[in-house]
């Protein structure tokens, strides 16, 4: 008896060690890829008139601090056919007055400059491909505030016409240590978090920015535990009747 028992403690031990190490990394392997969260990277596909410039920004952000912790998600600097205005002017794009805006401009309706961040990386103006398709790239980070978004795409003919599209991209989580200045990105449909607004115009789309989530899905136990469970117990029995 005396040498039964050191031998069932021992499965037991080990059986405990591999639970403690796998059950942690499915967990963690099994946070929601559809959420937006701080750090992640999103793309938007404007779709309207080929070769032709649009306006896009973070609209009614200018509610907003712009400091960290307080600051709407910003464009990717220098992407193919995405201009911007210097941080120290002029402000040419900046200047647009946009439709139904009482003569309010763009720098009137985004969060406002601070020493860590220039506001003129809150909007640009995008010219769309032969094909009538421009694809903006996004990104946020720690300082970026949880809360929702809305992205306006539109130029002086727009409201008129009624002609653009704006569709969704993918949420990209990339770690700070491995993103590259300017990553590629993808365009899809499948993000639930990015929405277009409800209206007669499809020209603006809702993100929302959550918290990063430690588990956002339940996990079921894999099948093998249950062996493992079972062969605790035959071991068990077997040492008793020894």
């Amino acid at each position: 008896m005396i040498d039964k028992q050191p031998a069932f403690i021992t499965v037991l031990v080990i059986t405990f060690f591999i639970a403690a190490i796998v059950i942690p990394v499915l967990a963690a392997d099994g946070t929601s890829n559809d959420a937006l969260t701080r750090g992640g990277r999103f793309t938007v596909t404007v779709t309207g008139t080929p070769n032709t410039p649009y306006y896009v920004w973070l609209t009614r952000t200018f509610t907003m601090t712009g400091k960290p912790g307080d600051q709407p998600p910003i464009i990717v600097a220098y992407q193919s056919n995405v201009q911007q205005d210097p941080p120290d002017g002029p402000y040419t794009i900046g200047q647009y007055a946009f439709n139904n805006g009482n003569g309010r401009t763009i720098l009137d309706d985004i969060a406002p400059s601070t020493p860590e961040m220039s506001n003129t990386n809150y909007y640009a103006l995008v010219t769309t491909d032969a094909d009538g398709r421009a694809v903006v790239a996004f990104r946020t980070s720690s300082a970026t505030a949880t809360r929702t978004f809305s992205i306006k795409v539109e130029n002086p003919q727009s409201a008129a016409k009624n002609n653009i599209m704006v569709e969704r991209g993918l949420p990209v989580r990339v770690p700070t240590s491995q993103a590259p200045e300017f990553p590629t990105f993808i365009p899809t449909t499948t993000a639930p978090v990015v929405t277009d607004t409800p209206g007669p115009s499809p020209t603006t789309l809702v993100i929302t920015m959550i918290p990063v989530p430690i588990q956002t899905t339940p996990q079921q136990s894999p099948p093998w535990m249950g062996f493992c469970i079972l062969a605790v117990v035959a071991g068990y029995i077997f040492m008793r009747k020894r």
